[in-house]
């Protein structure tokens, strides 16, 4: 989506985050390469529908709206490598997400949770 901030500061980041999932979350380059793009299409999604949100989100929503299956089917690797990969790659995307005024609403309400979620482990 052109001229879309959000968008752009994730794609910005896409090809160091297929490296970091091939380094850490056990995919090849190539699954990587399929699964970040759907992935960070998947974020910025979630990203813009909670910008007018003051409820701070949760883990199980998040993953729901992210949908591991899906985005596991997409990229062709199986949903628990599509879920350890969600988790490698959200605490980076809050990082990235900070110097976006576009994102404040989502790093507001997302307070702690993207990192919680990486940390809770899923690397595989």
């Amino acid at each position: 989506m052109a001229g879309d901030p959000i968008k752009q500061a994730l794609d910005d980041k896409t090809g160091s985050w297929s490296k970091l999932l091939a380094d850490q979350a056990g995919f090849t380059p190539d699954e990587a390469q399929k699964f970040v793009p759907a992935a960070l299409d998947k974020v910025a999604s979630l990203v813009r529908s909670s910008q007018d949100s003051s409820a701070p989100l949760d883990a199980q929503k998040v993953m729901s709206q992210l949908n591991p299956p899906e985005l596991a089917k997409r990229a062709g690797v199986d949903p628990g490598k599509a879920t350890a990969g969600l988790r490698t790659l959200l605490p980076e995307v809050g990082r990235t997400l900070k110097a976006v005024p576009e994102a404040k609403g989502f790093v507001e309400s997302a307070k702690g949770l993207l990192g919680q979620l990486g940390q809770q482990g899923g690397r595989s």
